[in-house]
């Protein structure tokens, strides 16, 4: 299901492309504030922008045609910068219609805009689109504990979750959403793809496990294979994973650790939530509260540092990957249960 947003702040960029990514200060006529700001409507297969998206996803400039867009990258934007380092930046992203750059600020444009910026972006950084989009697990969901499978509603910060890397965890925080029926209708991203039992192996889920479309599974070509975390709303289609034929009220729940890790729900491996820069920066108020209280470098994570970008538990895949891995080993990946990670799921000790 293709994911659309309006994203606001947008302005055309005169500069050189590799301006963008110097991190030094230059003429802001650059870009075009003067003429007022621009919005424009992307259409994504996943809500996620990188290189591989490059003429697959459109933008439509102030409600114009939709056109390919190729990707550039995201990073800061600064009208100062003192030995090397930004004052109060603010996100960008950059993009490309034609020959036309554009640059978004999501967060606004940086302060004193009109004099001098800067801009350090990372090429290909990826960029989650400003959808309502959540990565969690639905309500009834079954976690592994030391203990054995609990309702994921039940769990409480303190718990200890099995892990596939780290054995026993103690959860750090857990956030919920209520989704209704009603904004489910009106933002089809904030609903669940339903992964029916045995869709990704025998007994892989053991039941039908309801997720949010960015949440990512484990997955691989063959069992020996390399693995990664793969967006449910990226898994090749195949009978028994997709939207369900009828959706519910839910809420969703996400589940934060020390790191991000591999937990089980259903008995099927799948991410924990991962504090990217991105997902950091879609928290709201209270929850941001709450996690920059465990995790002190949540603020400078959501402006762009990406040095503090925690690693991945496995490398995540995008739509890229797949291309790459060709149709018949994309449609044949498979995920993995506890049993099939037995030499790493281990009990603490």
């Amino acid at each position: 299901m293709p994911v659309s947003s309006t994203l606001d702040h947008v302005y055309a960029y005169n500069g050189s492309v590799a301006s963008l990514s110097l991190g030094s200060l230059i003429n802001a006529s650059v870009v075009n504030f003067s003429s007022g700001r621009l919005h424009a409507t992307l259409t994504d297969d996943d809500g996620v922008l990188d290189l591989g998206d490059s003429g697959s996803t459109t933008a439509a400039i102030n409600g114009g045609t939709a056109q390919p867009l190729t990707y550039l990258g995201s990073g800061w934007s600064a009208t100062a910068i003192v030995l090397g380092a930004p004052v109060l930046p603010k996100p960008a992203v950059a993009f490309k219609i034609g020959a036309q750059i554009y640059i978004h600020f999501p967060s606004g444009p940086p302060v004193l805009s009109g004099v001098l910026i800067g801009f350090k972006l990372s090429t290909g950084a990826a960029f989650t689109l400003p959808n309502p989009t959540v990565i969690c697990l639905a309500d009834g969901s079954l976690i592994l504990t030391p203990g054995g499978q609990v309702p994921v509603e039940r769990l409480r910060p303190g718990d200890l979750v099995l892990t596939a890397d780290h054995g026993a965890q103690p959860l750090r925080w857990i956030g919920r959403r209520a989704v209704g029926l009603a904004e489910q209708a009106l933002h089809p991203a904030m609903g669940p793809v339903r992964i029916a039992r045995g869709a990704l192996g025998p007994d892989l889920p053991r039941r039908g496990l309801w997720v949010s479309r960015q949440h990512r599974l484990l997955v691989a070509a063959d069992a020996a294979g390399p693995q990664g975390l793969l967006a449910a709303c990226l898994l090749p289609e195949r009978p028994g994973i997709g939207p369900p034929g009828r959706t519910r009220a839910l809420i969703w729940h996400h589940l934060l650790f020390d790191r991000h890790e591999v937990i089980f729900a259903e008995g099927l491996a799948v991410e924990s939530l991962y504090l990217g820069p991105r997902m950091a920066a879609t928290l709201d108020g209270a929850a941001r509260e709450e996690v920059a209280a465990l995790f002190p470098d949540l603020p400078r994570l959501i402006t762009g540092e990406r040095a503090l970008c925690p690693a991945p538990a496995r490398p995540i895949l995008r739509r890229s990957d797949l291309r790459a891995m060709g149709e018949r080993a994309s449609r044949s990946l498979r995920g993995f249960g506890p049993e099939d990670l037995q030499p790493r799921c281990r009990a603490a000790g």
